[in-house]
């Protein structure tokens, strides 16, 4: 392994907990539908990648929901809550290791996430007193597939962050939970680690 200089991180499942059935089994109650089986057809439910990249708004994306019911609208407010029900929370400990390993490295997040998850984040940090702003544990900007345009895992969100942030791929390791998500990001020199979905992040200060 080369030598590190900073190290890129996945948000959910490697830093905040995650558990997306939780999500698409509210959803599908909420709705009346099987929405494990609809999730990934891409063509027909193009709004949720839209959504992730940022390219409608929350009220759109509540809307195409409120769409797929079989019987009553569901509120906004109920869709929220299904919607957030795969956010977890923490392991309060990683919030340690950050600390530690920004004494030694750069540390950033790259994610595919959307508005309505962040705002989720930044008022859980908030309630629980543990920070007011979630970005003073990383270096720069943290990189969220909704406000980039871009998503993982194309080759273009990895080059668009590494000229805005200016990192060397070569001194980067990447953490990720999706392998998929690796391929990109080491096709362009950066080093990669499959993470378990939602373990401790202990091993980082090892390396």
């Amino acid at each position: 392994m080369n030598k590190i200089e900073t190290i890129l991180f996945d948000f959910g499942g490697v830093l905040l907990d995650l558990d997306s059935d939780r999500a698409y089994t509210s959803l599908s109650e909420l709705l009346g539908i099987d929405f494990y089986r609809i999730k990934d057809s891409k063509a027909q439910y193009k709004f949720l990648l839209d959504y992730e990249q940022g390219k409608i708004s929350r009220e759109v994306f509540i809307w195409n929901i409120q769409r797929l019911a079989k019987g009553k609208t569901p509120q906004p407010l109920n869709i929220i809550k299904a919607w957030n029900a795969m956010l977890l929370g923490w392991d309060e400990h990683k919030f340690e290791v950050l600390r530690q390993l920004k004494n030694r490295y750069r540390i950033m997040i790259l994610s595919n996430t959307n508005e309505l998850h962040i705002d989720w984040v930044n008022r859980d940090l908030k309630k629980r007193n543990r920070y007011d702003d979630f970005q003073d544990l990383f270096e720069g900007n943290l990189y969220y597939s909704f406000q980039m345009g871009l998503i993982k895992p194309s080759i273009e969100i990895f080059k668009e962050l590494i000229s805005q942030s200016g990192i060397e791929p070569s001194k980067t390791l990447f953490i990720e939970d999706t392998e998929q998500n690796l391929i990109p990001a080491q096709s362009l020199g950066m080093q990669g680690l499959l993470h378990t979905r939602n373990d401790a992040i202990d091993y980082l200060l090892e390396i």
